[in-house]
């Protein structure tokens, strides 16, 4: 559309926006310039510099025997129970604040490492600083019920393996005394047997050529009877000694139990802060340059459909 043809028609062309932008380019000039003023006026002047305070954490968990880990707190419940706010009451009671101040929280979640980064912006870093680690105070009171029964029920089970090792060992050395008096009573029973058999000996060469008596005889049954009972005492060692090692089986197995469950009880972790609590060394809002972009826009679109407005008016004038 040529601007012969736009003016028949009424309607300006492209070029007639331009020349009439153009006419009142002071104007838009102007206009720009208070936009951008009252820009700065906002980002510097008004609105109340906030920073960014922020905590990075792990909920905590359990290591068990099979070294399978098992969360304390799903970090996805952890982090909506903090983006609605339910810890909030506590915190403003603690940091003494009206309860119409909301608390703007902003949760991250790594899935990978099962991190949490919580971030608040506050007008007061120092304020804000001592809001999150309250927080973090709440967190862990509460994260602490389920590792303490679990303390404590392995703390329970160690004890008992403990006293079922400590009276396995006591029957032991029962054992060992049993042993110990049972093979003093074989040896006892050997030497009687050694002793008389040299007795007989002697005797038998004594009556070298002469009738075998009774007393030969009686040499010969308590020869037999002496080894008899130092066999049936070995029987009864072997017995204890088989017993014995059942029972040291026993303890082995508790003591092993029980160190892996202290090392259980050890693997427990509670909620573990990475790094601490953090605030930043600038206000992070406003964002000054974006708002002061937004105003010197805003007042050129203004003051241009200003400009128009103008030009077309006095055109019909």
């Amino acid at each position: 559309m040529t601007n012969e043809t736009s003016i028949k028609s009424g309607v300006p062309g492209i070029q007639d926006l331009l020349a009439a932008l153009l006419t009142r380019k002071l104007l838009i000039a102007a206009g720009t310039a208070v936009g951008i003023a009252i820009a700065a006026i906002l980002a510097f002047g008004v609105m109340t510099p906030e920073y960014r305070v922020s905590v990075s954490f792990k909920p905590g968990l359990i290591i068990n025997q099979e070294n399978k880990k098992e969360l304390i707190e799903d970090p996805r419940s952890l982090a909506r129970r903090i983006r609605h706010g339910d810890y909030n009451q506590r915190l403003r009671t603690k940091q003494n604040l009206s309860i119409d101040i909301i608390l703007p929280w902003r949760v991250i979640e790594e899935k990978s490492s099962q991190m949490l980064t919580v971030e608040l912006l506050w007008y007061e870093p120092e304020q804000g600083i001592k809001i999150v680690e309250d927080l973090l105070a709440e967190l862990t009171a509460d994260l602490k019920t389920r590792p303490d029964a679990k303390r404590q029920m392995l703390k329970s089970k160690a004890e008992a393996l403990t006293k079922n090792s400590e009276s396995s060992r006591k029957e032991l050395a029962i054992l060992d005394q049993d042993i110990k008096e049972l093979n003093l009573a074989r040896q006892v029973a050997m030497d009687n047997a050694a002793l008389i058999r040299a007795q007989q000996s002697d005797y038998l060469k004594e009556m070298q050529g002469n009738k075998i008596t009774e007393g030969a005889l009686l040499y010969t049954v308590t020869v037999q009877e002496s080894l008899k009972q130092a066999s049936e005492l070995k029987i009864a060692i072997n017995k204890l000694d088989i017993t014995r090692q059942v029972v040291e089986k026993k303890i082995i197995s508790y003591e092993s139990e029980r160190d892996q469950v202290l090392e259980e009880r050890q693997n427990i972790r509670e909620l573990e802060v990475l790094g601490g609590v953090e605030s930043t060394n600038k206000p992070v809002k406003p964002e000054k340059v974006p708002i002061l972009y937004s105003g010197a826009l805003f007042g050129l679109m203004i003051s241009a459909l200003l400009a128009l407005l103008l030009e077309y008016k006095s055109r019909k004038m």
